[in-house]
């Protein structure tokens, strides 16, 4: 290392400079004090990489317990669920060999019936007998007779079997739709005109699931499934996909919408008219929230201004008020159909525009949706001749 209080860069200095005075003297000197100066100087980098490579020994040693750290957590969690699994097939088979014997009064017989060998059999007692420390059988030979203990934990031993029973077989119903629930919400288009004729596809298919099917504001259906957990499914008509982190959302089917007026209405000689045209008319809509009307704006790009926009409360209000004449309104041809057959109302083609919604399928995420939902899900996505892309694992 250079002398304190002298950088390299002055040694090798000072030693080039005497290094061609004549002081020197012979070739072979001078040849020897060079090599001296390049070892001198470099002895410093040369310390200077090995407190480096000291360091990334100390990384590399820092990652490696760091990463067998990362697999012991993950062994640890593995073994104890294993052993979980064990505790709880240990148990019942302790509480089902004892029960077995308290009847059939023998080793033999019970190892018979619950599919063990006599030995088995005979440990599975002892240690039960071993976790509630006390005797729970009398051996007299080839026969037991319980004890006072042992006749104490019986009922509450067949209890337990009896509801473990009882679990697996309304475990089975639910896995096989032969029960369960499903809770719907839906926006007023599908949940009042769409879905009905699923709903009682699906019930005839799957009597014995029962389905709760609420209609509310789109606005309200996506803020009860992202914020609560008492629905299961939703579907939605909007112009555009949610786009909230806490939901799935998956497309399902197409909603085209339509101009309809009064048959007495101006417009109901017209087969098509012009976008623009409808500012200035008296508008209906559902609610406040209802996003038709920005849809609309963006679809004429801005070239549309509805002069008045009145709320009427729902779609078939908005069809009631139409019908009377109090203005014009743009909703789904499913909710209209009945209405245009029957010549209650006029559809009327945009000319500039095709305005359309899409039905949207809501799920919260991390919820795991019961056999039920699944099943109606798959129907759904079947019958509009779609895959249901969802992975629910």
């Amino acid at each position: 290392m250079p002398p304190e209080g002298r950088s390299s860069t002055s040694v090798l200095r000072t030693g080039f400079l005497s290094f061609r005075s004549e002081s020197f003297g012979t070739p072979s000197r001078r040849i020897g004090f060079f090599f001296f100066m390049v070892v001198y100087i470099f002895q410093g980098y040369i310390v200077k990489l090995n407190y480096l490579i000291g360091w990334i020994e100390k990384i590399n040693y820092y990652s490696c317990m760091y990463n067998c750290l990362l697999l012991y957590r993950d062994w640890v969690e593995q073994a104890s669920w294993h052993l979980r699994k064990e505790v709880l097939a240990v148990t019942y088979e302790l509480i089902s060999t004892f029960v077995t014997l308290a009847k059939t009064k023998s080793f033999t017989k019970t190892a018979e019936e619950v599919f063990c060998t006599q030995s088995t059999a005979s440990l599975r007692i002892q240690a039960l007998e071993e976790a509630y420390g006390i005797k729970l059988f009398h051996r007299m030979g080839k026969q037991v007779q319980l004890t006072e203990a042992g006749e104490i934990l019986l009922p509450y031993a067949e209890l337990i079997l009896s509801t473990f029973r009882e679990a697996k077989e309304r475990i089975d119903q639910l896995k096989n739709l032969s029960c369960g629930k499903i809770d719907l919400i839906s926006s007023h288009t599908p949940g009042t005109y769409i879905l009905p004729k699923f709903l009682a596809e699906f019930k005839n298919a799957y009597p014995g699931v029962a389905i709760n099917s609420h209609v509310q504001h789109a606005k309200t259906v996506i803020q009860e499934l992202a914020e609560g957990n008492r629905f299961d499914l939703g579907l939605v008509s909007q112009p555009w996909p949610v786009e909230d982190p806490r939901l799935h959302c998956r497309y399902l089917m197409e909603d085209r919408l339509a101009l309809v007026v009064s048959p007495n209405h101006l417009f109901a000689r017209y087969r098509e008219i012009e976008l623009k045209a409808l500012g200035q008319e008296t508008f209906l809509i559902s609610n406040s929230a209802s996003s038709l009307v920005d849809y609309l704006k963006r679809l004429a790009k801005d070239t549309l201004e509805f002069q008045k926009v009145t709320i009427v409360g729902n779609a078939e209000a908005v069809k009631k008020s139409v019908k009377m004449n109090l203005g014009i309104s743009i909703l789904s041809e499913y909710a209209i159909q009945e209405e245009v057959e029957k010549g209650e109302l006029v559809k009327i083609k945009l000319l500039d525009a095709e305005a359309r919604r899409k039905i949207y399928v809501l799920e919260r995420k991390k919820r795991i949706p019961s056999p039920a939902t699944l099943a109606f899900t798959a129907m759904l996505f079947e019958r509009m001749g779609k895959k249901d892309s969802r992975n629910y694992q």
